[in-house]
């Protein structure tokens, strides 16, 4: 099962939404989406909670099979926040697992964690202009660099998954927090590069997986959620709606409708 998840925090004091994209089959191309609300912060503070909805939702998407790994793609690190995020984050996924119906027998699934991160400012070009895409003569579609720029410390590597339409193309920096599976390099990239060709709303290839793009997706629409609630982006009461508790808010914002709950509504 591949997982995204995405942090959107209000401007000034309001609740934070968290969502969680998840596959439910085999091929990792369809996907099932929950929101909830938070305080601000780096890590999804209710990730079990979101993590056993996902696995409920595999679970009967495939009629009973149970996902051997799960691969979490995380959005919007620092990294002075990598150590406490794995730290919380994976336990929480192992606590979702061992927290499954007893229809599940004994489960534990093994957790790869990789970090995603768009804002840096290390950008490649091609060294013969003739081999570049484009007006702009981009690297290509699928360049994997992981030497030169990459850390010393941990596994990292940067992947340029789509073709730039217009000025220059900037890849996704990818850090392996953790892996349970034993995935090899050449699977990691290939695997990250796999995911991000299967984006619902265009044919073309995107700059992450689609399980993170989805995620975000699902923060704009949850935002939209809270206004029609009463709350502003500023966190305080719009003035024309009622007043607004906000976990009367984050009760009605973590509910999906039964005929909503295998669809991709948030695409």
């Amino acid at each position: 099962m591949v997982i995204g998840t995405s942090l959107s925090h209000s401007a000034s004091g309001g609740p934070t939404v968290a969502t969680i994209s998840a596959s439910i089959d085999s091929a990792g191309a369809q996907y099932v989406g929950f929101a909830t609300l938070q305080n601000k912060g780096h890590n999804i503070q209710e990730l079990d909670v979101l993590v056993k909805k996902c696995l409920e939702a595999f679970y009967k998407a495939t009629k009973g099979a149970k996902p051997l790994a799960i691969i979490y793609y995380k959005d919007g690190l620092g990294e002075g926040q990598f150590e406490d995020c794995l730290k919380y984050e994976v336990g929480l996924i192992r606590q979702a697992c061992r927290e499954m119906p007893e229809e599940y027998g004994e489960y534990n699934a093994a957790v790869t964690m990789i970090s995603v991160q768009r804002s840096h400012h290390t950008k490649f070009y091609v060294d013969n202009p003739g081999e570049g895409e484009g007006k702009s003569k981009n690297i290509p579609a699928g360049t994997v660099v992981e030497s030169g720029p990459t850390s010393s410390i941990f596994y990292d590597f940067y992947l340029c998954s789509h073709a730039g339409i217009q000025g220059t193309s900037k890849a996704a920096h990818y850090m392996v927090m953790h892996d349970e599976n034993n995935l090899s390099a050449r699977s990691l990239q290939n695997m990250t590069y796999a995911l991000c060709h299967c984006y619902a709303r265009c044919t073309r290839t995107v700059s992450t997986p689609v399980a993170v793009r989805y995620a975000k997706l699902l923060t704009d629409r949850a935002r939209h959620w809270l206004k029609t609630l009463g709350f502003s982006d500023s966190g305080s009461v719009s003035s024309g709606g009622s007043t607004k508790d906000q976990a009367d808010a984050k009760k009605k914002i973590s509910k999906v409708a039964k005929s909503l709950s295998h669809r991709m509504f948030f695409t």
